[in-house]
């Protein structure tokens, strides 16, 4: 024995060197999410089972079900692209083996599991990434594929290879047949949609399993039997649904005594379409049953409906058999931006749309346009890629038209809103509240702010925001909305506006966003408010005389908690300075050349709205920065100006240097932010006005009279986003430290077509153009 065990170890090293150069790295992407699987990219391994066919064998759940982009990596460093050639719709380290008959192992709860097989068991721990490795004899014979692994320990779990070899070999057969490489390769696989796991007999006994049937097991199988299949699960309206039971063991299957998994498969799969007879005991009582085997090929999905990031199929047997649904229902693979924001969760099943029962995918349209027109993509057996075509043609897709002629021209069409009818729903105002707060509480507004995924612009750092906000402007066929930029940060926004005065919620559009300051505006359809539009009104704004420290307001507004209970307080102005906020981690939108103003008492961060005069008239946005609120001038103040930094590629960016003083303009003293502002724009008031201001400047111990030139900024934002075609893309980046790094992405253009998205300053709409698909 002691030689034995000497001469293998003696011929392991050979035994590997013929191995390795037949095992790969599988580097692989999901583009989408399908099935049980998330998008993603990871790695695993295969091994070559067929080197004239190039045919590499790894599990199925490092292929996954749906969409893949994969690479394969040798051992000598050549990579080759590979694509799936054949999945099997269920199934999916050196070491000593510990049991043979081990039950499949459970991954999760709600995605990919194997069933109905028996697995390897061995004492011996895998890593992350080993999965699709072969296990191997001391003579370099594939025995098993590795799977998986506890964590906790060092156990393993490996695949027998029967099914894997019946599958290999009927695709060879294929490839002989046609002379290469078949269009598509079909591998019977039958199904009662039933989920069976084997019990011991002593297990079996206490179910009602009768000694007699257990006696005849024992005689007539191999030796070493020690049990049989027993049903766990019967997935409903299935061939078994109503017929099975769990409990139920399974006897015979056409006369054949069936005690082992591949025993069972072997007759489903030679008799998909054809009736069965299944004999099982039931409590001590012997029942046959007669069950019609269906196409486990035509119960796994093979196309997906993408709309606005959403991704949705029909529900797999996979999935059937986790939640207890019958297959083919309308499932929710990736919930996107559409269903996310409506609260639909991954793994959901849609089984009404409009108040309507569904049974089938449904489509729905993205009315800004963020996203592409929905696709249905189909797997194509060929080449193994999902082939994509518009769900529904481009004529069909018309837009609602609104009813307000002046918002239109702003932005184009807004949802329909969501309400409840009736002007006697105002909400009361308290007689106890001050003035201010009855006179502000119909101009108060509380907005959530919805980002697309695909149009996080410009560093912003979150996807969902929230604040209040204050109605400056509200007609029959106009409202706006004064917010700060802490709540609406990026043009590419959607916005539900929610009212302290009437108890509705209806769309907003962004139609300005100042490029230097705290606050944007945002535009919503009058109409739309029905009864309330009588309610809500706007707010009056009294911009002088200016605040200063010492004054007395009235702080009105919303907490963040979303209850809408309009709160005041009168506070005392504690101080009036210049905001400065320090940089963030990545490059974005913060507030420079302002004053913002401080209060003895507030409410805190969680807290927005507005500071008014006792008559409830507007003074100021008590808005959401790194500190508070947005301000106004005092004009009287012994400090000056000094430049911290100029905007690159402004006019000002090689005439001003860091720690410049500012004097004057126009030989006017400058005392704050305000002042500039006011020259600025009356330039922009004068009709033969060059742009240039003629500034007094201290620097180094001397004034310094320059002429600076102005820059007009709009208020659009970012207007474009997109990338750049080509099969490779350089990319070289910059630090804020100012160190430059350089990568290279390869694209795929066949599952991420480049694309633009494009702001139209005319229509002041946004539209997405695609510029190009592999």
């Amino acid at each position: 024995m002691e030689i034995e065990s000497s001469v293998t170890a003696e011929g392991w090293p050979h035994t590997l060197s013929r191995v390795v150069p037949a095992v790969t790295v599988l580097r692989t992407t999901v583009p989408r999410a399908f099935d049980t699987e998330v998008a993603g990219s990871s790695s695993a391994t295969g091994f070559v089972v067929d080197k004239s066919l190039g045919i590499i064998l790894t599990n199925r759940h490092v292929v996954n079900p749906g969409p893949v982009v994969a690479e394969a990596m040798f051992v000598n460093r050549e990579e080759i692209p590979v694509y799936p050639l054949y999945r099997d719709p269920v199934s999916i380290l050196a070491g000593t083996l510990a049991r043979l008959d081990r039950e499949a192992p459970v991954y999760t709860r709600d995605g990919y599991n194997d069933f109905n097989t028996f697995y390897i068991q061995a004492a011996s721990g895998t890593k992350a990434g080993s999965s699709g490795s072969p296990v191997i004899d001391c003579q370099g014979r594939a025995v098993a594929l590795n799977t998986g692994g506890k964590s906790s320990g060092a156990s393993a779990f490996f695949l027998p290879l029967e099914r894997v070899v019946r599958a290999l070999n009927l695709i060879r057969h294929h490839w002989v047949a046609f002379g290469s490489k078949p269009e598509s390769v079909y591998i019977p696989r039958g199904t009662l949609q039933v989920t069976f796991e084997h019990q011991g007999f002593e297990e079996t006994r206490r179910g009602g399993f009768t000694d007699e049937t257990e006696q005849m097991v024992r005689l007539v199988s191999p030796a070493g039997e020690t049990g049989m299949l027993v049903v766990h699960s019967v997935v409903p309206d299935g061939p078994a649904d109503k017929h099975l039971q769990p409990g139920d063991v399974l006897v015979r299957m056409n006369g054949e005594l069936v005690t082992q998994f591949l025993t069972m498969e072997t007759l489903l799969d030679g008799s998909i379409g054809c009736e069965i007879d299944l004999q099982i005991e039931r409590c001590g009582t012997t029942l046959t049953v007669k069950l019609k085997v269906e196409d486990l090929n035509s119960i796994t999905p093979n196309y997906f409906l993408e709309v606005s990031g959403a991704v949705i199929h029909p529900l797999s047997y996979q999935q059937a058999r986790n939640f207890g649904f019958k297959c083919g229902l309308v499932y929710v693979a990736d919930a996107g931006y559409m269903l996310s924001r409506a609260s639909v969760p991954q793994h959901s099943i849609i089984k009404k749309f409009a108040g309507e029962d569904i049974a089938h995918l449904v489509v729905t349209i993205d009315q800004h346009g963020w996203y592409a027109s929905p696709q249905l993509y189909t797997r194509s057996d060929a080449n193994g890629l999902w082939t994509a075509k518009l769900a529904v043609p481009l004529e069909s897709v018309e837009g609602t038209s609104s009813s307000s002629g002046d918002l239109d021209d702003i932005k184009g069409v807004l949802r329909q809103s969501t309400s409840l009818e009736g002007s006697d729903l105002a909400r009361p105002i308290s007689s106890n509240s001050s003035l201010a707060e009855q006179v502000i509480e119909p101009s108060l507004v509380m907005l959530q702010v919805d980002i697309p995924p695909m149009c996080m612009l410009d560093g912003v750092h979150a996807k969902l925001f929230g604040g209040a906000g204050v109605i400056i402007h509200h007609s029959d066929t106009l409202g706006l909305i004064a917010v700060d930029k802490n709540t609406v940060i990026v043009p590419t926004s959607d916005i539900m506006i929610s009212f302290a005065a009437y108890p509705i919620q209806i769309p907003g559009e962004v139609v300005f966003l100042h490029p230097v300051h705290n606050f944007a505006f945002v535009a919503y359809d009058p109409s739309a408010l029905g009864a309330g539009a009588s309610v809500v009104r706007a707010s009056k704004l009294l911009a002088e005389p200016a605040l200063h420290r010492g004054d007395s307001v009235y702080l009105v507004g919303l907490g963040l908690s979303g209850n809408l209970q309009v709160t005041s307080r009168k506070s005392i102005i504690s101080s009036c300075k210049a905001v400065d906020i320090r940089w963030g981690d990545c490059p974005r939108y913060r507030a420079i050349n302002m004053e913002v103003l401080e209060l003895d008492i507030d409410f805190g961060s969680q807290f927005s709205g507005v500071l008014t005069d006792e008559q409830g008239r507007v003074q100021a946005l008590w808005a959401s920065i790194s500190s508070q609120a947005l301000a106004t001038k005092d004009p009287v103040r012994r400090q000056v100006l000094q430049v911290k930094c100029c905007f690159a590629g402004s006019k000002a960016e090689n005439i001003l240097e860091e720690g410049d003083m500012i004097l004057a303009i126009s030989k006017e003293p400058i005392t704050c932010f305000l002042d500039i502002e006011n020259a600025c724009q009356k330039l922009d008031h004068s009709i033969d006005s060059d742009g240039m201001l003629d500034m007094t400047i201290f620097r180094q111990g001397k004034e310094i009279d320059l002429i600076v030139g102005t820059d007009v900024r709009d208020g659009n934002g970012s207007t474009r986003m997109g990338l750049e075609d080509g099969q490779f893309v350089r990319v070289r980046t910059i630090q804020l430290d100012g160190k430059p790094r350089f990568r290279t992405l390869k694209q795929d253009l066949h599952y991420w077509p480049t694309w633009e998205l494009r702001f139209e300053p005319e229509t002041a709409t946004w539209h997405r153009n695609n510029i190009s698909r592999g």
